[in-house]
């Protein structure tokens, strides 16, 4: 507890707020599997998904290449504070994408705005700073239904027909073809267009 940069800031809201970040996530929720908006091989932020589930498939897709005799290498991409990294302005602007109501992106919007922190260290309270427009509060019912929407556009912009993505917290790229080599311009590929996306 001693590296200040290791300290994560933690949303503590009154019961009535709680209640409705709840039936927020609830909504987006809905229609985001109303309308499939989620990836299927996007595996945070849905109800019956979990970790496991895209590790098996993930195992599945390496083993039926290398049953068909392809060569297989993984792309692994972890953003670093992701939750903390959030841009909320482009966390609205693909929910507005996405096709999610006025109501519910200015709700969301509000919610996000105006953040305030505050440390207290050996019983002393230090005063309200600003919190910049970046981050998703974490412990917050929100966070991982925003953080997938958000990373919607990285999936799409990953797309490769000889490499399929995973994702949980972090995105994995498991690329099959006849070399190491082909891989390798593969997941070159795979990269310039995350980079050109975000």
């Amino acid at each position: 507890m001693s590296i200040p940069k290791n300290y994560r800031p933690i949303a503590l809201l009154e019961t009535l707020s709680k209640l409705l970040e709840k039936v927020i996530t609830a909504r987006l929720i809905h229609e985001a599997g109303e309308h499939q908006l989620i990836p299927q091989s996007q595996f945070g932020g849905k109800d019956i998904t979990s970790c496991t589930d895209a590790g098996l498939c993930m195992i599945h897709d390496i083993q039926l290449a290398w049953k068909r005799n392809k060569a297989v290498s993984l792309l692994t991409l972890d953003v670093s504070g992701y939750f903390n990294n959030v841009d909320h302005s482009r966390l609205i602007y693909t929910l507005r994408r996405l096709g999610y109501s006025s109501n519910i992106c200015n709700w969301l919007k509000s919610y996000l705005s105006n953040r305030t922190a505050q440390f207290r260290i050996d019983g002393l309270l230090c005063p309200h700073f600003q919190l910049p427009d970046v981050g998703i509060p974490q412990g917050s019912p929100l966070s991982p239904i925003l953080s997938s929407l958000y990373s919607i556009p990285l999936l799409a912009a990953s797309i490769d027909p000889q490499a399929h993505s995973f994702a949980y917290r972090q995105l994995y790229h498991p690329c099959y073809s006849h070399s190491h080599q082909d891989n390798i311009t593969i997941m070159t590929d795979i990269i310039k267009n995350i980079n050109q996306t975000y």
